[in-house]
């Protein structure tokens, strides 16, 4: 129960400031310059009209939040020395980083698929 409540507590944390944070970019019309677009362009040759950017930056806050969550509750939980903890929190992370921004790429180049259909 109190690793759920770390969670919940970090998740909210995270989210509303990724949630600020990419807020002022879409206002600012600077959301197709960050690293989360620019490595689905690369690795799943997107171009910027599969993205709909009305409705990404609040997945990208979503998933952000989530990501950094998870990895950090997952680290507290484990019962080992401090040096430990962190190095598996940045290997979890960058896992789950190249793991859930596989899965948007995915979507997202399946979507642009069905698009160019019609």
């Amino acid at each position: 129960m109190e690793n759920l409540i770390v969670f919940i507590v970090s998740f909210l944390i995270v989210f509303i400031t990724y949630f600020i944070i990419y807020l002022i970019k879409y206002k600012k019309g600077t959301i197709n310059e960050i690293k989360e677009v620019k490595f689905l362009k690369y690795k799943y040759r997107l171009k910027n009209s599969n993205f709909n950017f009305k409705r990404l930056w609040f997945v990208f806050a979503f998933l952000n939040a989530f990501i950094i969550s998870v990895s950090g509750t997952v680290c507290t939980c484990l019962k080992i020395g401090y040096v430990w903890q962190v190095l598996t929190g940045f290997g979890l992370l960058f896992i789950m980083i190249y793991l859930v921004y596989g899965a948007l790429g995915l979507i997202l180049k399946k979507k642009g698929k069905k698009g160019d259909r019609k």
